[in-house]
């Protein structure tokens, strides 16, 4: 069935989009790449994929056929910024046409109200500047719990407060803070003209807002901020979010530290701690409140106690090595990881 087909390109076209690229739809999804080995030294996360050239509205893709009969188009259950003449707006991820390759798409349909959360199928006539609808033949609700990761753009009030911990983007999409740091240090930034990287859950119902989990940016007004809070004091892990809902405490089990010293230029330097059981020693290489973790070195001992002080030491560096972004509020660390999904909260020691 088209809603089975679009359902799985949903899926596919997240993963892409989230790294930057716009798909074409395989005939089946790729099997994901294998979580990285845990050793005692680590690469580092793959290059995102690039991105495609947006199509503008009146100038239709080499697949697009510019006639004025009907066609079908294809519409992704989320939009994307990109650049139309100059402007920055929100674009549909559209396939128009026989060939289905699924594109950003400045132009606009007349009569057509899209919500974000669904997938459709439309019968539509005209140019691809000035489509019409016909008919909605499919519209398929996607679900909830889907990390999706999307790049906006501050200033121009395109991203607003609407209420203590709700935003909305484009005066078209929500998203609230839920009870994580995420949306602390965020404000200021949004008067500044920086691409801001944030990463959402979707919800259960497509009309809710999206749920913040974390942002990243390379913003200099972040940097001057954020990095030199870092240095001079000795954080300790508190807790760990592995995924939604999932949260280990770690006192109770053995002490995780973490000490920063940073070159003068504030664009990264060492993370130094003990794992639970073993000293590390980790480069840093940082952009605005984005993180990226180096290949480290780890000592090679193995602790009997405190019991599972091994499985929590091994989760900690594996989340090191997925860190994405920081935020520091006072004596408070977070560490966010893995698409946003995961978090590594410290507090600074007396």
């Amino acid at each position: 069935m088209l809603s089975r087909r679009l359902g799985q390109l949903f899926l596919l076209t997240l993963l892409l989009v989230a790294c930057g690229g716009t798909p074409e739809p395989p005939p089946a999804v790729p099997d994901a790449a294998p979580a990285p080995e845990m050793g005692r030294e680590v690469d580092s996360v793959p290059a995102p994929v690039a991105v495609e050239e947006v199509v503008p509205a009146g100038e239709p893709a080499a697949s697009v056929a510019s006639g004025s009969g009907e066609q079908t188009v294809l519409l992704l259950p989320f939009r994307v910024e990109c650049d139309a003449e100059g402007q920055r707006q929100l674009c549909f991820i559209a396939a128009i046409g026989d060939a289905g390759n699924f594109q950003p798409y400045a132009g606009e349909i007349s009569g057509f109200d899209y919500a974000w959360g669904y997938t459709y199928a439309l019968t539509t006539s005209g140019d691809t500047d000035a489509l019409q609808l016909v008919a909605i033949t499919e519209q398929t609700a996607e679900p909830g719990g889907i990390p999706i990761e999307l790049t906006l753009t501050g200033g121009e009030s395109r991203i607003v407060k609407t209420a203590d911990g709700r935003y909305e983007f484009y005066g078209e999409k929500s998203f609230t803070c839920g009870e994580t740091a995420a949306c602390q240090r965020l404000g200021p930034l949004l008067e500044d003209p920086e691409a801001i990287n944030f990463k959402f859950l979707t919800p259960p119902d497509p009309a809710d807002p999206f749920l913040l989990l974390s942002w990243a940016s390379a913003s200099p007004v972040v940097q001057a901020e954020q990095v030199p809070q870092l240095a001079g004091k000795t954080w300790r892990l508190e807790s760990q979010t592995l995924g939604p809902g999932e949260q280990q405490l770690i006192q109770d089990v053995a002490t995780i530290t973490a000490d920063f010293a940073l070159d003068d230029d504030l664009s990264g330097g060492i993370m130094s701690g003990s794992a639970g059981c073993n000293a590390y020693r980790a480069t840093l290489n940082i952009t605005g409140n984005t993180v990226n973790i180096d290949p480290f070195e780890i000592g090679d001992a193995q602790c009997d106690t405190p019991a599972q002080v091994m499985e929590q030491e091994l989760a900690f560096l594996e989340a090191l090595i997925l860190a994405e972004s920081f935020v520091v509020n006072g004596d408070r660390l977070q560490i966010g990881y893995n698409l946003g999904q995961g978090a590594l909260s410290f507090v600074a020691t007396p």
